[in-house]
């Protein structure tokens, strides 16, 4: 389906959040991960989804994929449906050396939740024995189930 360079690669920002600095949206904090040799014929949203799973990004509520050579505030796009992926798909390969931008919308969870226990368990979070092992931003809090 594409020619040249028949993969892409995606620089995933996640773990931080998107705030506004000087005027122009920002995404801070957070971490990158490359996620290489992407195949275009068989890539989507879903498959998206499978690797923030294997890195352990948790809390996914939204992907946005940012237009190449553009900031933020102009280039952000929602990166859910089918369309969406087509024209993400057409980005990246006219991005440099194919290598496109992807931020993750955490959903939000404020550790006074956590600590009453209004917070749901997360799919990402490990029972171990009688305690709830919950990791947020590097520091561990110990509950009770």
């Amino acid at each position: 389906m594409y020619d040249g360079n028949p993969s892409f690669d995606i620089i995933l920002h996640h773990g931080g959040f998107f705030t506004i600095k000087d005027k122009l949206r920002v995404y801070l904090g957070g971490q990158e991960c490359f996620i290489k040799k992407n195949d275009p014929d068989k890539w989507s949203v879903f498959e998206l989804h499978d690797n923030c799973k294997e890195l352990d990004v948790c809390n996914v509520i939204q992907f946005y994929y940012c237009i190449p050579g553009i900031n933020l505030n102009d280039g952000l796009n929602y990166l859910r449906t089918d369309d969406d992926t087509r024209r993400f798909l057409e980005y990246a390969f006219i991005a440099l050396k194919n290598v496109i931008h992807v931020y993750v919308e955490h959903e939000e969870v404020a550790p006074l939740d956590m600590i009453s226990g209004l917070v749901p368990m997360l799919e990402c979070n490990q029972a171990e024995g009688d305690e709830l092992m919950m990791l947020m931003i590097g520091i561990r809090i110990r509950m009770g189930v």
